[in-house]
């Protein structure tokens, strides 16, 4: 009897550790590190890496680093990221806190590609422009 129980309990853990990591969620394929360029109605452009997290919540996270002209122009934690089938959606505050940059866009093949604007409560449309960017192999 007491052989019978132990032979259940081992056939219960080995089952266990094979199902459980099924179960497990799948990581979005946003994680991991973008690189990007963008460009801007009024004539800029530049690059910017994109560095998305998942959090242990199941949420997105981050930082977007911007550059322009080979030299940084600030970086920042993302506000809110997601993707909701193949269209994400991004937000960040500008460095002063004075405006929120949106960054809309389509996921395909580990590329995104999109545009993005600049809002600022009260006032029409100062900034915006087109961007794409490519997942870095892990």
């Amino acid at each position: 009897m007491r052989r019978g129980r132990m032979t259940t309990a081992v056939l219960s853990i080995l089952v266990l550790s094979v199902l459980l990591p099924l179960g497990a969620a799948e990581r979005s394929p946003l994680a991991g590190a973008w690189d990007g360029t963008w460009d801007s109605i009024q004539g800029q452009n530049g690059t910017f890496v994109m560095d998305v997290e998942e959090k242990t919540d199941g949420t997105l996270g981050g930082k977007m680093t911007v550059s322009s002209g080979g030299a940084e122009m600030y970086s920042t934690p993302l506000k809110s990221v997601e993707l909701k089938g193949t269209t994400f959606q991004a937000s960040y505050d500008s460095p002063d806190g004075q405006a929120e940059i949106l960054v809309e866009g389509t996921l395909a093949e580990n590329k995104l590609n999109g545009k993005w604007k600049v809002k600022i409560p009260g006032e029409d449309l100062i900034e915006a422009g087109n961007w794409q960017a490519t997942k870095k192999a892990q």
